[in-house]
């Protein structure tokens, strides 16, 4: 069975310019194929909440194989 390599969805915090982990994981080569409607996160960085769609996100590797 080939490995899947998963990555995290993570979005810029507009207050602080830091990386922000939406808590959704992809596989990397799936990620463009899944529909992703407006969600929010509660961010760690300044405390809002961050509503988000596709055109915010990016992915980053999370070390993890499914």
């Amino acid at each position: 069975m080939p490995e899947v390599h998963v990555a995290r969805i993570m979005i810029m915090c507009p207050e602080r310019e830091r990386s922000v982990y939406t808590g959704m994981n992809f596989d990397w080569d799936e990620f463009d194929a899944v529909p992703i409607g407006e969600k929010s996160v509660r961010c760690p960085h300044c405390g809002q909440i961050h509503k988000w769609g596709r055109a915010d996100a990016f992915l980053e590797e999370d070390g993890g194989e499914g």
